[in-house]
């Protein structure tokens, strides 16, 4: 009897960021040097210096029994989706400065920098911060991630990233409860006990750490047309990786576009969402209807609702419904 032979191990080489996959996952051609320009933000935003010797990242499959999305640890990494990629390369980063820290505070800081859905960047959590900020390791769950990432961003807006950094070095993964409680006093003081009171009361705003920084995303004039690429492996305008049967996977683009005035868009799309964020410092849940937190084209070929936009610098995630489909979409002003 033959004995099967493992898969071939494909790699590709950035700056800062070894990338590899023995599952058949190839990255789109966009996506190494973003990867490599994200690790800088992702330094710059900590307060820190990248290493020299690059970070590696291996791409899987997801699969039933998977009990994570990703893991980080010692310069390493593995993500089983997409939108896991840069969860874990936040990780990377804060880990290789300042190890590991109680999980309120590690999973805050990835999971705050690296949003999946623009829903979960705004809204007070319906636990209060003490029911979780200081829960030890045993106790936290991935129920906590999205409560620990809007206190994060409270935290960071109210304070400054160098305090948050402070409280995230102090406490330790295996600290006691009363140990994470003081680590938090000591960078916040007492007044984080009203902080808490704070951020019950009211909808925090969404820290927008990245989907708006011209270094990472380029800048593109209306109208916008965007077709599915043939081999996003062969073009570098998209990141993600090529659509396959793993709807983990896929090909999608981020760009940011700057209105000089009140203007009115529509959308007109097929199988793809569009996504469009401002990037002003606007607080509240929804911050935008219905224009753009939702898919606008639930059909083939369907158009959105014409929406009005302000003046500002705004992000626009385009990503497909069905990754093994075809997708385009139009953006266009009305006159």
């Amino acid at each position: 009897m033959a004995c099967s032979q493992p898969a071939p191990t494909n790699t590709w080489y950035g700056e800062h960021i070894t990338v590899t996959s023995a599952e058949g996952i190839t990255p789109c051609a966009g996506t190494i040097p973003f990867l490599d320009s994200y690790i800088l933000h992702a330094h710059r935003f900590w307060g820190s210096m990248p290493n020299l010797a690059p970070f590696e990242l291996e791409l899987r499959q997801q699969t039933s029994d998977s009990e994570h999305g990703g893991l980080a640890a010692s310069g390493t990494a593995w993500a089983t989706a997409d939108r896991s990629v840069l969860h874990e390369i936040n990780h990377l980063v804060t880990h290789s400065e300042d190890g590991y820290s109680a999980p309120s505070l590690t999973e805050g800081i990835a999971t705050a920098l690296a949003p999946t859905d623009p829903f979960s960047m705004w809204g007070s959590t319906a636990r209060s911060p003490e029911d979780f900020a200081f829960l030890e390791r045993t106790e936290f769950g991935s129920e906590h991630y999205d409560d620990s990432a809007q206190l994060t961003r409270f935290l960071i807006q109210r304070y400054g990233v160098s305090q948050f950094r402070k409280a995230y070095q102090q406490a330790r993964l295996d600290s006691s409860a009363e140990e994470i409680e003081e680590a938090y006093l000591s960078a916040f003081g007492d007044g984080i006990y009203d902080a808490f009171d704070e951020f019950d009361q009211a909808p925090t705003c969404g820290l927008r750490a990245w989907e708006c920084e011209r270094k990472l995303h380029p800048s593109m004039a209306l109208p916008v047309n965007l077709n599915s690429p043939t081999d996003c492996s062969k073009d570098p305008t998209w990141i993600g990786a090529n659509s396959s049967d793993d709807e983990n996977w896929y090909p999608h683009r981020r760009f940011l576009v700057e209105f000089s005035k009140t203007t009115r868009i529509v959308a007109l799309s097929e199988n793809a969402r569009v996504i469009r964020m401002t990037c002003d410092d606007e607080c509240g849940f929804p911050p935008e209807t219905p224009f753009p937190v939702e898919d606008v084209a639930r059909t083939a070929g369907s158009e959105s609702t014409p929406s009005t936009v302000n003046a500002g610098l705004h992000s626009f995630h385009i990503s497909p419904i069905d990754p093994n489909l075809p997708f385009s979409v139009d953006i266009k002003q009305l006159e």
